[in-house]
């Protein structure tokens, strides 16, 4: 794995905040991802549903999923949660159901969802409905990508995301990670956390 180039890459992701149209008064804040896993429920829709994280350029995590659709499917609800940290539990701040095939491509009603969707567009083959024996993907996802405010407190937090077919559960993504100030010394003790968890 290359050796990541910090202060590097946190003058780039400043630059890329400012060229937003995003203030950085303060630190621009890093949404950093450490652990996602994938759930399968409902096989006879749904299978080889799989995914991972990998290190980007500059060591960060990307998260890699794929699953094949064993028949054609248009009836996908998707019901996603963010949750937060406090007092060693996660709280759920964010909870949103909609009709992944409708509604998916024209996200405007809030701006994590409307980020998602943006980046799942970049990096995956995902589309609605879904058909039969295709390979759906998403390569290197970047949630470090995210424009957090900086005004945003440091905290852990949680993402769920549940895909509901014909009505019944079939499969599940969770992610887990941290947001902290972009400075180069966070970033260091992320990448010492991901190093000791085994982070390839």
């Amino acid at each position: 794995m290359l050796r990541p180039q910090l202060p590097q890459f946190i003058t780039f992701y400043v630059i890329a905040l400012q060229l937003a149209g995003i203030k950085a008064a303060k630190a621009p804040h890093i949404a950093i991802s450490f652990d996602v896993k994938c759930y399968t429920f409902d096989r006879t829709v749904v299978s080889n549903f799989n995914c991972s994280l990998v290190p980007d350029r500059y060591g960060l995590p990307l998260w890699n999923l794929n699953f094949t659709a064993t028949k054609d499917l248009s009836d996908v609800d998707f019901r996603f949660k963010f949750l937060v940290e406090r007092g060693g539990k996660y709280r759920t701040t964010i909870a949103m159901n909609f009709d992944f095939c409708r509604e998916w491509a024209d996200l405007k009603s809030h701006m994590l969802l409307r980020f998602m969707a943006k980046e799942t567009s970049r990096v995956s083959n995902l589309q609605c409905p879904l058909k039969k024996n295709i390979r759906y993907y998403l390569e290197n996802y970047n949630t470090s990508a995210f424009p957090v405010p900086s005004y945003v407190p440091e905290l852990k937090y949680k993402t769920i995301a549940d895909f509901f077919i014909n009505k019944n559960r079939a499969c599940m993504v969770e992610i887990q990670g941290i947001i902290v100030p972009a400075t180069t010394e966070n970033i260091k003790k992320s990448l010492r956390q991901l190093k000791s968890a085994n982070f390839p």
